[in-house]
């Protein structure tokens, strides 16, 4: 009977993980994970048939983690500019992470962007929020989140690539002032503005 590996598949995965968070998804061999856990590689193929199926595993670890963090925002006052305020800090802070899940292919190939399905719970409960909060219709608060989340991905992109400093406050007010703009545009549109309840709702 041939010897117990001495590390679990999830040991393999974290090992990968953290390989990732700090080098990018490039970094995960099966000679740095098995340097990492202070084994040889054998171990890794016991579990894994490829290396691409381990980062398969790496990719639904990170993205299990981001939508947590993401979902969080729906029990915030402003959900939707959280949502955007949340989106890019978390590319500040896990710049390898982000990349890996919003910027290059999946592992196994695919690739599904920001506003294709990812996070489709979070954002559909958000659009039901900003329909409620500032009586817009479906298709005016679908619009909305889709330009937070577009106008989002592109600050991310920006830090990421090391194209731009995060300034936290000045985002929170960018952040603020898409989104006045957008719901006054469309109330304006519609002859229906109410300017005191309008400066009430957003900050």
């Amino acid at each position: 009977m041939p010897p117990k590996p001495k590390c679990s598949r999830e040991d393999i995965i974290n090992a990968a993980y953290e390989l990732m968070t700090m080098s990018g998804i490039d970094a995960i061999s099966a000679r740095e994970v098995g340097k990492k856990l202070g084994t040889t590689t054998a171990p890794i193929f016991t579990f894994f048939e490829s290396m691409n199926e381990l980062k398969e595993e790496v990719y639904q670890l990170a993205y299990k983690e981001c939508s947590s963090y993401l979902a969080e925002t729906l029990d915030t006052d402003f959900p939707y500019k959280e949502f955007g305020t949340r989106w890019i800090k978390y590319a500040y802070e896990k710049p390898h992470v982000y990349s890996m899940l919003f910027v290059k292919k999946r592992p196994n190939g695919a690739y599904k962007g920001f506003l294709n399905e990812d996070f489709e719970d979070v954002l559909v409960s958000m659009r039901k929020i900003v329909m409620k909060t500032y009586e817009l219709s479906d298709e005016d608060s679908k619009k909305l989140v889709d330009n937070m989340c577009t106008y989002a991905q592109g600050i991310a992109t920006f830090l990421v690539n090391g194209l731009l400093t995060y300034d936290e406050e000045e985002i929170d007010r960018n952040m603020s002032r898409m989104c006045m703009s957008f719901v006054a545009g469309c109330k304006i549109v519609d002859g229906n503005l109410d300017v005191d309840l309008f400066r009430r709702r957003l900050t």
